[in-house]
């Protein structure tokens, strides 16, 4: 087994540990780790020559040569599973804690844009602002006296929304769309996935309860049917996946819904739902957030719907977005390109 062969098996087994995403693999005998080459170095090599590479592979590190590594913004993995990582977007470092693993993350860049923190936009207030503010074109948000008209005519939460302006260092609504849409890919990623933007958001794919119908029914029209109960207000929001299907990445019969206990009892009353899975029946995840639909920012606003026809009938696409990082990783590799959808051509 090579020394770089070694590492990989750590960085796999420590993939397991954190929700970073840890794209690797093996180059004529170097380590590329998210888009950073590594070498295995001698530990006595460590302070008393110029290391060239941006990413070393080391057997430990003393905390001397650990603070030279994080001075200099010298990547490295060590066998006692420390891992930093140095971009030109983000710093992340991992120390073994117990059972786990210890994260530290930091956005870094020269841009104003990357000053976000992830819960300014990933968070109940920020879902309402981004999903409203992307379904509106620039030519509409010139229309608005301000941004105070703005958040009043829509209900989303000024304080909020100042804030994520001063932080981008913007002055109108048209320049905090060009601002978002310029965070960097590595921005979305990371903050998609940091814990700090669990509060007060339930994950569908943790609480959703699986159930088939006693029915024989044709899916298009019960997607259908399920889009205008939703569009109507009764209590149903499409869930994650049929977002993902209108968005076109996913032709899935398997059905995800959000719903009120009430509009779930009326619905499995209609359609005869069970349950359970049965085999060769399409699966309708049925799933309550704790806190409520509006609340949980999985409702876009409706005063959106009034004058703008929309796909994805009263679905907040950015929270939706946020829950296919719970899901598969299949789902969790959609996220970023229906972000990146969801901004341009919504």
């Amino acid at each position: 087994m090579t020394a770089v062969t070694l590492y990989i098996k750590r960085l796999n087994k420590l993939q397991q540990q954190t929700p970073i995403k840890l794209e690797l693999f093996n180059s004529n005998g170097n380590l590329i780790l998210n888009g950073i080459a590594f070498k295995a170095i001698p530990r006595a090599h460590m302070l008393v020559q110029d290391v060239k590479v941006k990413g070393i592979l080391i057997k430990e590190l003393s905390k001397e040569e650990l603070r030279y590594c994080l001075e200099n913004k010298i990547s490295y993995f060590t066998l006692k599973n420390q891992l930093g990582l140095f971009t030109d977007n983000y710093i992340v470092t991992i120390e073994p804690h117990g059972k786990g693993a210890k994260i530290k993350r930091k956005l870094v860049s020269n841009s104003q844009s990357a000053l976000a923190t992830p819960t300014l936009l990933i968070s109940p207030n920020g879902f309402k602002i981004l999903d409203i503010l992307f379904r509106i074109s620039p030519e509409e948000l010139v229309k608005y006296r301000s941004a105070l008209a703005f958040a009043n005519y829509h209900h989303v939460n000024q304080p909020r929304l100042s804030k994520i302006m001063r932080t981008l260092k913007v002055h109108s609504l048209q320049e905090l769309q060009h601002a978002i849409k310029q965070l960097p890919e590595n921005w979305w990623r990371m903050s998609l996935t940091d814990k700090s933007t669990h509060k007060r958001l339930t994950k569908f794919f943790q609480i959703s309860r699986p159930h088939y119908s006693l029915l024989d029914l044709q899916f298009k029209h019960v997607q259908e049917e399920l889009r205008r109960a939703s569009a109507l207000g009764e209590g149903l929001a499409q869930g994650p996946l049929e977002v993902a299907k209108d968005f076109g990445f996913l032709r899935d019969e398997d059905l995800s819904l959000w719903g009120t206990k009430e509009a779930f009892y009326e619905l499995k009353k209609k359609f005869k739902l069970i349950p359970g899975v049965e085999k060769e029946k399409p699966v309708w995840h049925l799933a309550t957030p704790k806190y409520g639909l509006d609340a949980e920012a999985i409702l876009t606003s409706r005063s959106v719907m009034k004058w703008k026809d929309s796909h994805f009938g009263n679905t907040n696409v950015f929270r939706a977005i946020w829950d296919l990082g719970f899901g598969t990783e299949r789902l969790k590799e959609l996220q970023i390109a229906m972000i990146k959808r969801a901004m341009n051509e919504f």
